[in-house]
């Protein structure tokens, strides 16, 4: 009987050309479905009636399907109809629902009583339920009761208005547990109020296992970091301290927090630095065969402590190198002790100076580059004179006093880079190294001699004592042996001499 325009729109026809036809004609699907004889009946009843989504054919189109939402109410004897097309909107929705179905995370809709409404079939391969077990039932119902707070948490966000998260363990229809990550949204009505919500939840339990076995490898490795009783860090490939144990503070005499941070760089004797970076290096390429290198840390207070320095490279689940497990075991005591036995084996330890075995090496390493250089290297043998008479007349103990005398003055009378020896008994040797020539060598031995125009103090008694010297040149292409010899013999010929004196050596002296 009447039609507005948008009904003219809708169906295709005019105002005047759609005035007296039947609608059953125009949509002929309505016919075919049945629902509109159903419609028209509920509608002669009196009261408006909403029908949503009613489905029809259009025939001329074969197999064209079209949603709207109808309402109609009874005038006079006549029906007011009002459509709208809906069917983007359920094709989108149906779309949705496929797509939910099909997915491996879970999706569910709830009530503001967390009850259950609807839940995708995911739910079996999750947890072992059929929707049909699950809908109608509270979320809790299937949750572990220690997370049940984590879930009021997440809902009472949904009821504010607010999307929330939690994560907790889902029970399985066998009766165990999986840990479950879920998202949940408010659902609102027409008018905004919050009704209840969408979650999707996702399995996360060899997250979760992974989670707390890396959480509990790494309070092993700090327990253990923090009891060990040697120095022990984690480093970052720039050699950053990231994390440090008591004992490694304790070496280094620094607060865990002063070296959290710092490069080793700051820590460790810069004589060392190269070698340090160099076995950082090794460690990193997988070269180098030393596991341990000796460096010495420097603490605050400039002082030095040795340590053995050991490094392990830490690798991520891909096999790419991301820090070091690095330890120090203070090996001061060690060195010290190692330190104490080579100085006693290369020195005698009345006079402090080298002894002959450590002369011998010294005199070879030096000798060894006078034909490279050219350098003039003189090698002096010193006897103490009548030594056997301080011996007898004071005892050993002043023998020792007057020997000690002895090595002073011969170490003051030379330079730091000479070698000072006593070789045994009462007898000591100096190797001289880059002088002029002979002269100079001769220079030293008159020195020495007038340096003992000063008595020695033997207890209370103050004696005079005098020194027999011989000196020898080193050829350009002579062994050590045979200069340290010429030394001997000179020295031979000057005691012969009359002592307190110093005489060269002279080829002609050996055979006198």
């Amino acid at each position: 009987r009447e039609a507005n325009r948008a009904a003219c729109e809708y169906l295709g026809l005019g105002h005047d050309a759609l005035i007296g036809r039947r609608l059953l004609d125009l949509l002929p699907g309505l016919r075919s479905s049945g629902l509109f004889a159903d419609y028209v009946t509920t509608v002669d009843g009196g009261d408006p009636v909403d029908i949503d989504a009613v489905a029809y054919v259009d025939e001329a189109g074969g197999d064209r399907r079209r949603w709207f939402d109808m309402r109609g109410v009874k005038v006079d004897d006549s029906i007011s109809l009002t459509w709208r097309d809906v069917t983007e909107r359920i094709q989108i929705t149906e779309r949705y629902r496929l797509l939910v179905e099909h997915e491996s995370d879970v999706v569910y809709q709830d009530d503001l009583d967390s009850r259950i409404e609807w839940i995708s079939p995911s739910i079996g391969a999750m947890a072992g339920w059929a929707p049909e077990d699950v809908v109608g039932h509270r979320i809790s119902e299937f949750l572990h009761p220690e997370d049940h707070a984590a879930l009021a948490m997440a809902l009472g966000g949904v009821v504010a208005g607010r999307a929330g998260s939690f994560q907790a363990r889902l029970r399985h229809a066998g009766g165990s547990y999986r840990w479950v990550a879920a998202m949940v949204q408010p659902l609102f009505d027409a008018e905004g109020a919050t009704i209840g919500s969408v979650g999707s939840v996702r399995d996360v339990h060899d997250e979760v296992l992974a989670r707390e076995a890396l959480s509990q490898s790494e309070r092993t490795f700090r327990l253990a970091l923090a009891s060990a009783p040697v120095g022990m860090a984690l480093v970052d490939l720039d050699r950053r301290f990231v994390a440090v144990n008591p004992k490694l503070a304790e070496i280094s005499g620094r607060d865990e927090d002063a070296l959290v941070g710092t490069r080793m760089p700051d820590v460790i004797h810069p004589d060392d630095e190269v070698r340090e970076l160099r076995f950082h290096a090794e460690v990193l390429s997988d070269l180098g065969e030393q596991k341990a290198i000796e460096i010495r840390l420097v603490r605050p207070d400039g002082t030095t402590v040795w340590t053995e320095h050991s490094l392990g490279l830490v690798r991520d689940d891909r096999g790419v190198p991301v820090s070091y497990v690095s330890t120090f075991v203070d090996i001061s005591t060690a060195m010290e002790a190692r330190a104490d036995l080579s100085y006693q084996a290369t020195h005698d330890l009345l006079t402090h100076l080298v002894n002959r075995r450590d002369l011998y090496g010294r005199a070879e390493a030096i000798l060894g580059r006078v034909q490279r250089t050219g350098e003039v290297v003189a090698v002096l043998y010193i006897d103490v004179d009548n030594l056997k008479a301080v011996n007898d007349a004071y005892g050993h103990r002043g023998g020792d006093q007057v020997l000690v005398a002895v090595a002073d003055r011969l170490s003051a009378s030379c330079r730091s880079d000479d070698v000072v020896s006593r070789i045994g008994g009462d007898e000591f040797a100096l190797v001289l190294t880059g002088l002029h020539d002979v002269g100079d060598a001769e220079a030293v031995a008159d020195k020495i001699l007038t340096s003992f125009d000063e008595p020695v103090a033997v207890d209370a008694t103050r004696l005079y004592v005098g020194v027999s010297i011989g000196i020898a040149i080193a050829g350009a292409d002579e062994e050590a042996d045979a200069t340290l010899h010429h030394a001997d013999t000179a020295l031979f010929r000057a005691k012969e001499a009359g002592r307190g004196r110093w005489l060269s050596y002279d080829p002609a002296m050996d055979g006198v």
